[in-house]
């Protein structure tokens, strides 16, 4: 039976690009980087692995949907959008928060969220339909 998450892993085409990514924009702190394996430390024991790309140049495949919790979704909006980054999901509310969606640099999707607001008390209309 499952006991614990430990691993997350997300397939990458140019690991540099997306090790730059998840440390410097996602602000992930580095646990090791190696140019077909890349661990970044979530907490709690989990880590995030970078995994180069068996399929070169292929489009990620579809998959789930990391979720990270932020302290000021509105600030992580400026910071994905500044980087260059996809939004893919304008602020929109969830159950219990704001939650924006993007894309890394290979189109894997991210989702980050802020619990206890909602879109009103950004001053923003809700992006969900």
């Amino acid at each position: 039976m499952l006991k614990s998450l430990n691993t997350l892993m997300v397939y990458v085409q140019e690991m540099p690009r997306s090790v730059a990514f998840y440390r410097d924009v996602m602000g992930l702190p580095l646990r090791m980087e190696s140019p077909g394996w890349t661990e970044f430390d979530l907490g709690h024991g989990v880590v995030m692995g970078l995994h180069r790309s068996m399929n070169e140049g292929k489009e990620p495949t579809p998959g789930w949907i990391p979720s990270f919790t932020v302290d000021d979704v509105r600030a992580a909006k400026e910071r994905v959008v500044s980087s260059g980054a996809r939004l893919t999901q304008d602020f929109h509310d969830i159950p219990g928060g704001v939650v924006i969606e993007f894309a890394d640099p290979d189109g894997n999707q991210i989702s980050a969220s802020q619990l206890g607001i909602s879109c009103a008390d950004l001053g923003v209309a809700s992006a969900a339909s």
